[in-house]
């Protein structure tokens, strides 16, 4: 076609494309906004811990000692600067009865603060379970708005069995279905009722054995740890805490 013909007919405008869209040169587009999701940090969690000493007579000497350290143990890994005011710690011990050696109270303030047991004879594991009930009971720290509680941790350990009135199994029932808590229980040394600390503890799983102090402080440290872990995505650690390594 000569430039003549085409000089009466309208100039063709070029097209681009935006992504798989065809427009015209000069055209308005309206882009639909895109939504970013930023990260953001876990649900602030708070968490009770009662840690359930056997302090009867079969405990005096060197089991006491190691005892106390894994105790304290778990309380530092707890009391870790990076879990801030996360968790509460008691402490009750057990023998011909129970007494509360430390109410709850945030970890960071225990930490290093852990009383040692008074050795007593006698093994009333019931008292000892009954006893740390009650304190999770009587709790009456206000809850901050806008943080979740996470299912409390009873940490027990015995070297020996029950040999006192009243039932563990109903006390640890007591604390699992009315409480909602994840019960540890540890054989300390060869003499523990293993068969009843295995029924004490919310799984077969969530029952272990320590031949010794350095088993008892290495099992509590990583219980310490697993809660940390656990806490720092909101999520509850029974499960976590049945497979310690």
């Amino acid at each position: 076609m000569s430039e003549e013909e085409n000089a009466g007919e309208a100039p063709v405008k070029k097209k681009t494309r935006i992504g798989d869209m065809p427009m015209t040169t000069g055209q308005t587009v309206s882009i639909r906004p895109i939504t970013v999701r930023q990260a953001t940090a876990a649900t602030p969690c708070r968490q009770s811990c009662v840690i359930v000493r056997d302090a009867s007579g079969s405990m005096l000497g060197q089991k006491e000692i190691d005892a106390l350290d894994a105790c304290r143990d778990l309380v530092e890994a707890l009391a870790a600067p990076g879990n801030g005011d996360t968790f509460r710690c008691a402490v009750v011990d057990f023998s011909s009865s129970a007494l509360v050696v430390h109410p709850l109270c945030p970890a960071r303030q225990l930490a290093g603060r852990l009383q040692p047991m008074d050795i007593v004879d006698s093994t009333d594991i019931a008292a000892g379970l009954r006893a740390a009930g009650s304190v999770l009971s009587s709790d009456g720290e206000p809850f901050p708005p806008g943080v979740r509680q996470l299912s409390p941790v009873i940490a027990l350990y015995s070297d020996g069995g029950h040999n006192e009135s009243g039932s563990p199994e109903y006390e640890a029932d007591c604390l699992k279905q009315k409480q909602g808590c994840t019960i540890i229980t540890v054989a300390f040394g060869s003499d523990a009722d293993e068969d009843l600390l295995r029924k004490l503890a919310s799984s077969p799983s969530h029952f272990y054995r320590a031949a010794g102090g350095a088993d008892l402080r290495k099992l509590f440290a990583a219980v310490g740890r697993t809660m940390s872990v656990s806490a720092t995505t909101g999520r509850d650690p029974c499960q976590a805490l049945g497979s310690l390594r």
